[in-house]
């Protein structure tokens, strides 16, 4: 096995690999597609990025991910906040064992390959303790295994929360005001939708942070790079939710066969006494239930209780660190404790 290093730069003749490696074991994953990580390198990424490309014996590309040397002999995956998840395209089966060869052919003394945002489903890294890697608990998100009818998932969500969102409705209902749920999918109306949803967005608290999708910010670009590009194989969604003609609540997906994924939400906050966004989430998953197209909804975030009580299941994400030698290992472990 040898580890190969490539500018950013030649990364364009790498992308047939990638998407390759991300079919052979992660089952074409929406988040390690080149469709997203390309953009993502595009938009808020540079030069100081490098593909890190593994051969076996016979001179076929067998794993790859993006990686950026840091101070003080350590290097990192490449991860930008759009990235919930960040890919190392290696044979799960494997463990890992590979990442060790990579952090040796890294340039200059390198004791530390920090991995971040590792999913235990969609990582060849071991849950279990290792001799050369330290685990850290990052945050736990939440997904919806969409094996029952909608009902059956109803009614084991918890009273609150299904008392809370019955009330929601017939508040509305009390004013006589028109709602309307929209399904988006079409590439014209994709990109229509990404602009209500940026415009939204952007009158909003992440407005005036600065934090917004616009449709002339470099995010509303990113995120229009991305929803074309799945969009052109109907793997982009656009959930609306609608007060009368108004845009009360609207969320971007991107999805393969088997996962649907949320990648952002947003809300009117003057209608904040109405929860839209969460009357929106609760008639998405009624869509997802009906149609029964994929097999759960990742929500990839960071959870909080009222999260996870609309979830049927959850997991940790965790970051690793990869060290050099035992001794390194042990020590950084020993430090942990304390």
């Amino acid at each position: 096995m040898n580890w190969e290093l490539y500018n950013i730069s030649e990364i364009d003749l790498k992308w047939k690999d990638w998407d390759r490696l991300n079919g052979l074991y992660y089952n074409h994953h929406p988040y390690f597609d080149s469709r997203f990580i390309k953009p993502c390198v595009k938009y808020f990424g540079d030069k100081t990025i490098r593909l890190a490309q593994l051969k076996n014996e016979n001179h076929e590309i067998v794993g790859m991910t993006l990686v950026k040397k840091r101070p003080l002999g350590t290097w990192t995956l490449f991860t930008v906040a759009q990235m919930q998840i960040v890919p190392i395209l290696l044979n799960p089966k494997n463990r890992g064992g590979e990442l060790k060869g990579l952090l040796k052919s890294l340039s200059g003394f390198c004791w530390r390959l920090e991995c971040l945002y590792q999913d235990p489903d969609f990582t060849p890294f071991s849950m279990e303790d290792d001799k050369y890697t330290t685990r850290y608990y990052h945050c736990t998100t939440t997904s919806i295994e969409l094996d029952q009818t909608f009902n059956e998932f109803w009614n084991e969500r918890k009273k609150k929360l299904r008392q809370n969102i019955k009330r929601y409705f017939n508040r509305i209902e009390k004013t006589n005001m028109a709602i309307k749920f929209i399904k988006i999918s079409q590439l014209e109306e994709l990109k229509n939708g990404l602009i209500r949803y940026g415009l939204l967005e952007s009158l909003g608290w992440k407005g005036k942070a600065g934090t917004a999708i616009h449709p002339d910010n470099t995010q509303g670009r990113f995120y229009n790079d991305v929803m074309q590009s799945f969009g052109l194989n109907g793997q982009a969604y656009i959930y609306e939710f609608y007060f009368k003609d108004e845009l009360a609540a609207s969320r971007l997906c991107i999805n393969n066969k088997e996962i649907n994924i949320t990648l952002k939400v947003t809300y009117n906050e003057n209608l904040k006494k109405f929860a839209p966004g969460k009357l929106l989430t609760y008639k998405m998953i009624e869509k997802e239930f009906e149609e029964k197209i994929h097999k759960r909804i990742e929500f990839y975030t960071n959870a909080s209780k009222d999260q996870l009580d609309w979830s049927s299941a959850k997991r940790n994400i965790y970051h690793f660190e990869v060290h050099r030698n035992l001794i390194i290992n042990k020590i950084v472990k020993f430090k942990n404790r304390k």
